[in-house]
């Protein structure tokens, strides 16, 4: 006999079997129940096709303080020339040869 999901979860919970669906990480880090309690944001991100971008949130909450997010997340290499150039020391011509040779 076939199911519903939401069907066979109810049927569960009724009994006092603690269940839930199993859910894409996609759905899971959407919720309204875990967005409602901070455990993740919706951060606009330009590299995302219509910019609905989850990242983890603070769900820890503090009564004299608040914290977020001001930007979204840094795009892979996006910052490679702070950290190797200004951090680390290498000239421009030594992060080309790392890029060509597919280090970086």
């Amino acid at each position: 006999m076939a199911r519903q999901t939401a069907d066979v979860v109810g049927i569960l919970a009724q009994a006092g079997v603690p269940a839930a669906e199993v859910r894409s990480s996609a759905d899971a880090v959407r919720d309204p129940q875990v967005v409602a309690r901070g455990e993740t944001i919706r951060l606009q991100h330009p590299g995302a096709l219509d910019g609905d971008v989850h990242g983890p949130g603070l769900p820890i909450v503090f009564s004299g303080s608040t914290a977020g997010f001001d930007q979204p997340p840094p795009g892979i290499g996006e910052h490679n020339d702070e950290v190797y150039g200004d951090l680390l020391g290498y000239t421009q011509s030594e992060l080309r040869e790392l890029q060509s040779d597919g280090v970086i």
